[in-house]
């Protein structure tokens, strides 16, 4: 993934406001006095990014929208497309071009990742690679099996889960309906709030928010 895009939040001249920026101001937007020689009241802190290279999310779901990139593109009326990892972080998805496995579109772009099991566990970690090359290899990942409905990324992502045997502990990855209300919404909500605070300043350059009490 290209770098992150972190936001930047910090109290200068009031316990009341909370200044949010992309980088830095010369001077308080408040008082107007030279940040660099005033002392601050909070110094600056990241907000917390909610998007995660795929290469160091081992054993996740991953989600990137299948045009674009969430920064720049995402609405919540965007298609999603969803891949697997296998314990390197290398992405396993279909679409209608077929099974791709580590594309670069992976490595470009912000990304939402949802981590299935523990790495740590050897075990796991270990059947969960050779389930996964098993389950990329069947024939009915061909580009000429895809339908944009019936036969897609989400069925790919949760046929494996099955495959795994993981529906009995994870009950929503046997309906896709299910899987996206409890996994995949909770997630892309949070990023609408930050990818909606971004594009405010990347075009105000700061943004006054009222402190919480």
């Amino acid at each position: 993934m290209e770098e992150d895009h972190p936001i930047f939040c910090f109290q200068h001249c009031s316990r009341d406001e909370n200044i949010l920026c992309l980088s830095l101001p010369n001077h308080c937007p408040l008082c107007s006095r030279d940040l660099q020689t005033t002392q601050m009241l909070i110094p600056p802190f990241r907000l917390t990014y909610p998007f995660q290279c795929a290469i160091k999310s081992p054993c996740s779901v991953v989600i990137r929208p299948t045009h674009g990139s969430f920064l720049r593109d995402y609405t919540n009326s965007s298609n999603l497309h969803v891949g697997i990892t296998n314990t390197k972080g290398s992405v396993y998805d279909y679409d209608e071009g077929g099974l791709h496995v580590h594309s670069p579109t992976w490595t470009s772009t912000e990304t939402l990742t949802i981590p299935v099991i523990q790495t740590n566990d050897t075990m796991w970690s270990h059947t969960w690679n050779i389930r996964l090359e098993q389950w990329a290899m069947q024939q009915q990942w061909t580009a000429d099996r895809y339908n944009d409905t019936h036969h897609n990324c989400y069925d790919f992502v949760l046929g494996f889960l099955q495959y795994m045997g993981l529906d009995k502990c994870l009950p929503c990855a046997s309906n896709r309906t299910e899987f996206c209300a409890k996994m995949i919404v909770p997630k892309t909500t949070a990023a609408a709030k930050y990818i909606s605070l971004y594009r405010k300043l990347y075009k105000d350059k700061v943004v006054i928010q009222t402190a919480a009490p």
